[in-house]
């Protein structure tokens, strides 16, 4: 089964739960954020000490051209997806 996952509004509170639960149950997981550029990016790196890719990845998803946008870039830096959240 692929293993990878995009969680929106994962930069704190229970996206980043959701993410970093993900992650330590061996998913690469693409971190969502749109102000909140530091915290997603400690948050990626808190899950990437479970041994997973993990990526921050911006976008106003309130935007449909960036929200599949974000998609796509997830898919094609983790090598697809198997989880939304």
């Amino acid at each position: 089964m692929l293993k990878k996952a995009l969680v929106t509004g994962s930069a704190v509170g229970i996206g980043k739960a959701i993410a970093i639960d993900l992650a330590s149950k061996g998913f690469d997981v693409a971190f969502h954020y749109n102000r909140s550029e530091e915290a997603a990016k400690q948050a990626s790196e808190e899950a990437a000490t479970h041994g997973v890719k993990a990526i921050a990845l911006q976008a106003d998803i309130t935007k449909p051209e960036q929200a599949k946008l974000l998609v796509e870039n997830a898919a094609a830096q983790l090598g697809g997806l198997s989880v939304v959240v």
